[in-house]
């Protein structure tokens, strides 16, 4: 069994690092590359879930929603950054041949629709 490609999902919270490094014990095994994405959600999918009160979201409210969603994608961002730098994790493409590789994709959306249709292509996720 081979792996070729694991998706990694970061939210931009204090578990990123380990969900990156999991993804990194697997790919150097299998020279693998790590597809890391973090999924902001539009504030309107978030109210839609929530109590009924909040349908009658703010325009204060729906501002703080985006707002803390740019921060958790920034903060996941930096996370993979300075990890792959620690790592010394090349980036698609640029890495030599039989080495791990990695690269960062932003999406916005649901979380669960687009993490369920990246991991369709992904070995592991």
């Amino acid at each position: 069994m081979t792996m070729k490609s694991i998706l990694a999902i970061l939210t931009g919270a204090g578990s990123d690092g380990a969900v990156l490094d999991a993804a990194l014990a697997v790919a150097r095994r299998f020279t693998a590359h790590i597809d890391a994405v973090h999924v902001r959600s539009l504030p309107g999918e978030a109210i839609a879930y929530g109590p009924p009160e909040a349908l009658v979201a703010t325009e204060e409210l729906i501002a703080a929603m985006e707002l803390e969603g740019r921060q958790r994608e920034e903060a996941a961002r930096t996370r993979f950054d300075r990890w792959r730098a620690e790592h010394g994790i090349a980036a698609d493409g640029s890495g030599s041949g039989g080495t791990a590789t990695a690269a960062w994709s932003p999406y916005v959306g649901g979380l669960w629709p687009v993490a369920g249709d990246l991991a369709r292509y992904a070995d592991l996720t």
